[in-house]
């Protein structure tokens, strides 16, 4: 539905504006080179710039997979939500994705309420409101794609309790989650929870 715009800040660090619902994404994809999270192939980086996502590659994982997951340390998503976080304040965002902390394990961070959460390996189970946003980076405003995501869905992950959980999202923390699992492979994603 043409008509009012709608604008906030999230996944990526990125301005989402939603501009029409219940179309389809009305753009071509190109196939964008895949790369490691990190070149060492290691969980996480050593270094803990935030590198905001530009929309230029996709990216494969060997840390995707349940078992991998639930064996990863709670120190090390620790690690990597307090980087999360100082990458918010630097992009003034309120979500991350953990590819932009040179973290290997699909993670998106999101800000409320509580403060930051992480949603690790997350599996959309249920969507509706299939909405088209326009993307853009907030570093580059002319740096932008259109992709058609859903404005509500039902998501299971893992806390960084390692605690399966069924949860709802709706508008920002929505389009973030599914930002996150567009970025990485179609073989990661297979693995997801």
């Amino acid at each position: 539905m043409p008509g009012a715009t709608t604008t906030a800040t999230t996944a990526a660090g990125v301005l989402l504006t939603t501009i029409m619902s219940l179309q389809g994404d009305g753009g071509e994809e190109r196939a964008l080179p895949v790369v490691r999270v990190n070149n060492d192939d290691g969980v996480l980086s050593d270094t803990e710039t935030c590198q905001v996502y530009e929309f230029d590659r996709i990216f494969e994982s060997e840390f995707c997979s349940a078992f991998v997951t639930s064996r990863t340390s709670k120190s090390i998503f620790s690690i990597g939500e307090t980087r999360a976080m100082k990458c918010m304040s630097e992009a003034e965002t309120e979500c991350v994705l953990s590819p932009e902390i040179g973290f290997g394990v699909p993670v998106a961070y999101i800000s409320g309420n509580a403060g930051v959460r992480s949603i690790i390996a997350p599996k959309i189970v249920a969507a509706s409101n299939p909405t088209l946003v326009r993307v853009s980076s907030p570093v580059d405003e002319l740096l932008m794609r259109r992709a058609s995501l859903n404005a509500s869905i039902e998501v299971e992950f893992l806390s960084i309790n390692k605690i399966v959980l069924r949860e709802s999202f709706t508008g920002e923390q929505a389009f973030c989650i599914q930002l996150l699992l567009r970025i990485f492979t179609s073989s990661c994603l297979d693995l997801l929870i």
